[in-house]
């Protein structure tokens, strides 16, 4: 595990922290790219969002809801 120390500066009204090639690269993310903000007790983590994955899990939310009962009977 390699640590960097990186400044906060101000990008209008907010803060930002910037990445280099080999951070994005670790990241697997690049411009543009969502990136999810997790906060736990001992800090703050990044992570690439992956939008084939999220459509896929938006999909059984989806099929849960209007297909309960199966769901429901399947469990037994």
């Amino acid at each position: 595990m390699t640590t960097t120390v990186k400044k906060i500066s101000k990008y209008g009204n907010s803060a930002a922290v910037t990445l280099s090639p080999a951070d994005l690269l670790h990241l697997a993310a690049g411009l543009g790219d969502s990136v999810a903000i997790e906060h736990q007790e001992n800090g703050v983590f990044i992570t690439a969002l992956d939008h084939d994955f999220s459509n896929k899990v938006d999909a059984i939310e989806r099929s849960r809801r209007k297909f309960r009962n199966a769901y429901r009977e399947l469990a037994k």
